[in-house]
């Protein structure tokens, strides 16, 4: 709606169109329609519409940002991008990650990146601890890391997340009460916390 809204601002002068200050939209189990301020949605769709979009339309196909996940399974491009995470070996191999799970590893490489390795390399080295270095700088940062490889406290050397990635082979591991399954062919983990 704010799209249609905005783009008739474009569009038609000012003499013909005079934006109004309120739209409705239907919600479920309502009997009339519930009124808003397009001008709420402004800051963040003029973002995406007149910055976010025009950039990534720019940039050449290699540039642009993506992640191959489970919610890929349906598109049609599914095996092009699966086969680029398998060539490339980039965090997308890690099975069930979300995107902003996905940008969050990225941002952890790129604070003790090696040289020309691929994500999976990396997160190898950090793993086996080069981590320790991250730790002392960004002590909250290295938890979430942890966690997200499904790392014990403390633990260096092995986790079963980057495991299941490397090998493609469903990884098992029991704590106390909670077990951790990582594979994508099942597409479920239940990550340990």
């Amino acid at each position: 709606m704010y799209f249609y809204w905005r783009a008739l601002q474009e569009v038609l002068p000012r003499e013909v169109f005079v934006p109004s200050t309120t739209a409705s939209i239907w919600l479920l189990n309502e009997d009339q329609p519930t009124p808003f301020s397009p001008e709420v949605l402004k800051p963040q769709m003029d973002s995406l519409l007149f910055s976010t979009l025009p950039r990534v339309v720019r940039l050449p196909p290699q540039e642009v940002p993506w992640h191959y996940n489970s919610a890929c399974e349906t598109c049609p491009w599914n095996s092009t991008c699966r086969q680029r995470t398998e060539q490339e070996q980039t965090v997308s191999l890690i099975p069930d990650l979300s995107i902003e799970e996905a940008s969050f590893l990225r941002e952890v490489i790129k604070l003790n990146r090696c040289g020309d390795t691929t994500d999976i390399e990396e997160l190898d080295l950090l793993v086996a601890g080069g981590l320790q270095d991250v730790q002392q700088k960004y002590p909250t940062t290295a938890s979430r890391f942890r966690t997200l490889m499904g790392m014990k406290r403390g633990e260096i050397g092995w986790s079963p997340v980057l495991e299941a990635a490397k090998t493609t082979s469903p990884q098992v591991r029991f704590h106390r009460i909670l077990l951790t399954v990582v594979s994508r062919q099942a597409n479920v983990s239940f990550p340990s916390r």
